[in-house]
């Protein structure tokens, strides 16, 4: 993986990590009349749920924290490509 830049394997780790999660939670235990969706709009997560409330506060928190994630990564990565340098370069 010597050809994936620090930004894309970042990103690369952070879609693993949730098939992982996805996975193990739909293993634990029996299914239940909860459930949601994270779209994301650029770096900025978009959270829509029902269900347990106190789940509903863990997902918050771990919207916040992807939030934080996104931002961070858009900063360190910018713009790639051609065209991507400042004008008149």
């Amino acid at each position: 993986m010597t050809w994936l830049r620090t930004t894309e394997k970042a990103a690369l780790a952070l879609i693993l990590s949730g098939i992982v999660l996805l996975v193990t939670g739909i293993a634990s235990g029996p299914p239940s009349a909860s459930g949601g969706i994270v779209i994301f709009i650029g770096p900025i997560p978009v959270f829509v749920g029902f269900g347990d409330p106190s789940l509903m506060a863990l997902l918050l928190i771990l919207m916040v924290i992807l939030t934080a994630i996104g931002f961070i990564l858009l900063r360190i990565g910018g713009r790639s490509g051609p065209g991507a340098g400042p004008a008149g370069a």
